[in-house]
């Protein structure tokens, strides 16, 4: 149900990591680059520099954002999605705080503690 509302009206590509409202309510997986801050510098006349034929999204991100006097709203750091959601339900991973969003960033590595018994266990075999 998420993805058929999001992708016509947003382009959504179903990343897990849902970040419209930080974003003007661009898809930034729209992006050639996946760019989730940007922009790159590679536009040229407002024209992405991957797909030429093709506005970069942040153009629209920036010119949405000073139409509604937001642009102090877009030096917000967006963090890396989690790549491991793709596909999944942004609306569920939101709700168990698996994404990855400005105010709840995930580590890009984990380290498990270990037990010294189970390495010693493991060495003795």
């Amino acid at each position: 149900m998420e993805l058929a509302i999001k992708k016509p009206l947003f382009g959504c590509q179903a990343c897990g990591n849902c970040v419209l409202g930080e974003m003007e309510y661009v898809c930034p997986m729209t992006c050639p680059k996946n760019m989730r801050n940007g922009p790159c510098g590679g536009t040229f006349n407002g024209q992405c520099e991957v797909t030429p034929e093709k506005p970069c999204i942040w153009v629209k991100v920036y010119d949405t954002a000073q139409a509604a006097h937001r642009i102090d709203d877009l030096k917000v750091y967006i963090p890396p999605r989690n790549r491991a959601l793709q596909g999944t339900s942004s609306f569920i991973n939101l709700f168990l705080n698996r994404d990855s969003r400005p105010d709840h960033p995930q580590p890009l590595i984990s380290i498990d503690a270990i037990e010294p018994e189970a390495v010693l266990a493991k060495t003795a075999k």
